[in-house]
């Protein structure tokens, strides 16, 4: 708790600083969280987020739930944040997209790339566990883009359902469906279509994949 009143302290005594710079100023910025490949998250309490963190690890132990339970929920209180509120869930902070079989031009072993968590490439320099030798990223990107383009076309091809039955449309000139009545829908939702993208948009803008990124722009259109 009481690391929590100090993170709280600071946070205010922040506030103060920024008052006499800024009187607009009211909220500690998510700058100040670090922005990695996978962020996806706006953070701006840096207490709360503490919290959920040491919380969620603790939670890990089966041992410990209630008590945990009951932690969280005075630490909550601390920082005027209710228990099972949206903010107060847990969520992971870091998105991952795992890139299978990426094989290398020199000694031809291949293995899996995390594009958003393998800290190794978070460097500039791609390099080659077994021999060392430098990735060609633009095949790597190459990929990325076969697998987005892949994407957006079984999307745009997918089965119309029933909304009621989840029947799939065998017929084109049916309006509605022959065994409910309901509406026809998509089988994927454009929303599922594009949080799906999102990752290749986080992993194209960390890396700097500019192709991919105009073709990850251009299918958030559809």
């Amino acid at each position: 708790m009481k690391m929590v009143q100090d993170i709280q302290r600071a946070i205010i005594s922040g506030h103060d600083d920024r008052d006499h710079d800024d009187a607009g100023s009211s909220s500690v910025s998510s700058s100040q969280f670090p922005q990695l490949a996978g962020s996806h998250l706006s953070m701006s309490n840096p207490a709360l987020e503490y919290i959920k963190y040491v919380t969620h690890v603790l939670a890990l132990d089966s041992n410990l739930s209630l008590s945990v339970s009951r932690l969280k929920k005075n630490l909550l209180r601390l920082i005027n944040v209710r228990e099972f509120s949206e903010e107060a869930a847990f969520k992971d902070p870091c998105l991952s997209y795992i890139l299978p079989d990426v094989t290398c031009e020199f000694c031809c072993i291949s293995r899996d790339m995390d594009l958003l968590r393998d800290s190794d490439l978070m460097k500039t320099q791609w390099t080659c566990h077994s021999c060392g030798n430098p990735y060609n990223k633009n095949i790597i990107e190459s990929n990325l883009v076969d697998i987005v383009q892949k994407k957006s076309l079984s999307y745009q091809l997918q089965d119309l359902v029933c909304s009621k039955c989840r029947s799939v449309k065998a017929e084109n000139m049916g309006n509605m469906c022959a065994k409910c009545s309901g509406n026809w829908i998509c089988k994927d939702s454009s929303d599922h279509f594009k949080r799906s993208l999102y990752v290749f948009q986080n992993v194209a803008n960390y890396h700097k994949f500019h192709w991919l990124l105009e073709v990850v722009k251009t299918s958030l259109l559809l």
